[in-house]
């Protein structure tokens, strides 16, 4: 039988990608529905714990993503408090120790993003962090 094609961090963040920008529709920031961007409040690269977290991902179009994020990153976290994003973290969940995703968290990650069940994404990621995933 033949072995099943391990998946790359990359395909499973360009789903994760493309299930925020369907679960909100159009940019948070300006409403517009056209070219969305998956956009990150704490980077993946520095909170890789964060990198699949749907409270740390929403829905931007290009301008408004280089404006609030690149641009601006004041006016972006502002934002953020504003619309309550923010109170979703603490700085032990963002100061958490960086997380090396296995074959076994990306397969289970994905069964999570394609079900759009969210919630139980979350808590799968919370074990991953607390190193008790199932």
């Amino acid at each position: 039988m033949p072995k099943k094609p391990k998946l790359k961090l990359t395909k499973v963040q360009a789903l994760f990608n493309r299930a925020i920008i369907e679960r909100d529709s159009r940019c948070v920031i300006c409403g517009r529905q056209t070219s969305l961007q998956c956009s990150h409040f704490f980077t993946v690269g520095a909170h890789s714990g964060l990198r699949f977290h749907p409270d740390n991902a929403h829905a931007m179009c290009a301008g408004c993503h280089i404006k609030h994020h690149q641009a601006d990153p004041l006016m972006y976290a502002n934002w953020m408090i504003m619309n309550h994003w923010y109170e979703l973290y603490n700085l032990d969940r963002i100061k958490s120790i960086p997380v090396r995703y296995t074959q076994a968290h990306l397969n289970t990650i994905c069964v999570f993003i394609r079900a759009k069940s969210w919630d139980e994404l979350i808590q799968y990621l919370d074990l991953i962090q607390q190193g008790r995933e199932l």
